[in-house]
C-alpha cells in the first residue's frame, strides 16, 4: 500500500511540473522513467542517437492535439514533443517505437 501512495505523488509532481509547460494538459496517460531519442538519416540508413533522453509522458491536452508524447530532456533545455494526430504514423518494432511525424521526419524511442 506505501507504494502505491508514493506512486501517486510522484505522478502528481510530474503533472504539476508537465502543467507549467502545458497549460491545456489534463493528465498523463501513461509513462515510461527513461527513454532516448533516435532519428532515422535517411541519406545514411542509419539510426543516429539524438541530444534527447529522459522520461517519457503520454499526455491528453483539453486541446488539440489531444495527445502527445513529451521526453523531458535531461541532457538539454529542449524537451521531445510529438503531436499525436491522425495523420502521425505510429510502429511497433520491439523493442522501440517509432514515428513517422506529418512531415516526413522518421524518429524512434
Amino acid at each position: 500500500m506505501g507504494n502505491s501512495k508514493g506512486a501517486d505523488e510522484v505522478r502528481e509532481r510530474n503533472l504539476s511540473v508537465l502543467k507549467l509547460k502545458d497549460k491545456n494538459l489534463e493528465d498523463i496517460v501513461s509513462h515510461s522513467s527513461h527513454v532516448s531519442v533516435y532519428k532515422f538519416d535517411a541519406d545514411s540508413k542509419q539510426w543516429k542517437k539524438g541530444n534527447i533522453e529522459g522520461p517519457l509522458f503520454l499526455l491528453r491536452r483539453s486541446t488539440a492535439p489531444i495527445h502527445q508524447i513529451l521526453v523531458m530532456n535531461q541532457l538539454d533545455v529542449h524537451d521531445f514533443v510529438l503531436d499525436i494526430t491522425p495523420k502521425t504514423r505510429v510502429r511497433e518494432k520491439k523493442p522501440y517505437l517509432i514515428f513517422r511525424s506529418p512531415n516526413g521526419v522518421i524518429e524512434g524511442i
